[in-house]
């Protein structure tokens, strides 16, 4: 999975697996991941274009999607 940096308060870098519609995170300070289920890959490819990331996650990502933080 090809990882992207993001420039927001909490997220350094977030992929996304279409066959899979898995959502992955890599959080901000210590790495840990934080992996999303069942997202479309619509809603990847318009938070990835998006200029405001974090409003955008907030909105239509974090608490939609079924979820599970890992460990670094």
């Amino acid at each position: 999975m090809k990882k992207y940096h993001l420039i927001t308060k909490a997220i350094n870098a977030a992929g996304y697996d279409a066959l899979c519609a898995t959502l992955e995170l890599e959080l901000l300070p210590d790495g840990q991941i934080l992996r999303f289920y069942d997202v479309p890959e619509d809603i990847w490819y318009a938070w990835k274009g998006e200029s405001m990331a974090e409003s955008y996650f907030n909105r239509h990502i974090f608490g939609r999607f079924e979820s599970e933080l890992l460990e670094a």
